[in-house]
This record gives C-alpha cells, sequence and structure tokens, in this order.
C-alpha cells in the first residue's frame, strides 16, 4: 500500500507567497564555494532545515551555509538581529552583514523571501553574489 500525504496537509516545499523554493546547493557550486575561500571545500550537503546548503571548508572551525528563506521581510526584519550590522550593497541588493551567534549575511529578496549566508562577512558576500545571479 502505497503512502498517501492527507489532503489538508501542509507542504514545506511550497512557499505561502507562491514562490518556488529554491535549492541552495544549485546557487554555489563546490569549485566557485573552493575558490571563494582558497581551501578545499567538500560536496555541498543538502539540509532539510531551510532548505540549507551546507559547505564543509577544510581546516575551518564551521562550515558556510546558504539557504534562501520564506518570511515576510517587511514583517520579520531578520538583520535586525544582527549585532555590529554593516549594509552593503551585492549585484544590486542591499544587504546586511552582522553577527548573530555567528556571522551572518542576509539580503532581502522579492516575494517575502530572503537568502542568509553564515560566514564572515566578505566570504559570505562572494557567497552572495554568486547565488544572486542564480536566483529566480
Amino acid at each position: 500500500m502505497k503512502a498517501r500525504k492527507p489532503s489538508d496537509s501542509i507542504d514545506d516545499e511550497i512557499n505561502a507567497s507562491g514562490a518556488k523554493t529554491v535549492d541552495p546547493c544549485t546557487l554555489v557550486t563546490r569549485e566557485e564555494a573552493q575558490a571563494i575561500v582558497g581551501k578545499p571545500v567538500g560536496n555541498p550537503v543538502d539540509a532539510p532545515q531551510g532548505p540549507t546548503c551546507i559547505y564543509s571548508v577544510q581546516g575551518a572551525k564551521a562550515p558556510v551555509t546558504l539557504a534562501v528563506q520564506s518570511l515576510h521581510f517587511s514583517t520579520v526584519k531578520p538583520q535586525s538581529q544582527l549585532r555590529d550590522r554593516i549594509t552593503l550593497t551585492i549585484a544590486g541588493h542591499s544587504a546586511y552583514c552582522g553577527v548573530a551567534g555567528t556571522p551572518t549575511l542576509i539580503v532581502p529578496l522579492s516575494a517575502g523571501r530572503f537568502l542568509s549566508v553564515v560566514a564572515p562577512c566578505p566570504i559570505a558576500a562572494s557567497f552572495a553574489g554568486k547565488a544572486l545571479g542564480r536566483i529566480g
């Protein structure tokens, strides 16, 4: 017998805003990640939470993570959670870099979404620059 999803269940792969869910591991390749960090990087791993792409960097204390999250930015303003926040422009988008437990970059997108990159600002900005060119 084949399992079926109840008709009233929520599909977390569909954004409430109607925007298609983006696979974050398609936004920055392993080769691009290695060029950005200047060190070997393992194969990107899709984590279901977010969804989030995890890039393990050889010799780094923490991986670089990249996610396109679906929250209404004008209501939530995740950048307000950043300490020592700076504002910059990446590929024509306003971006916010700071510390939210770990160094984080947040870029507001259309359709109530935002790009989040957890890494030191210069690295995060380079990842965001690559990713923004591929986000629909």
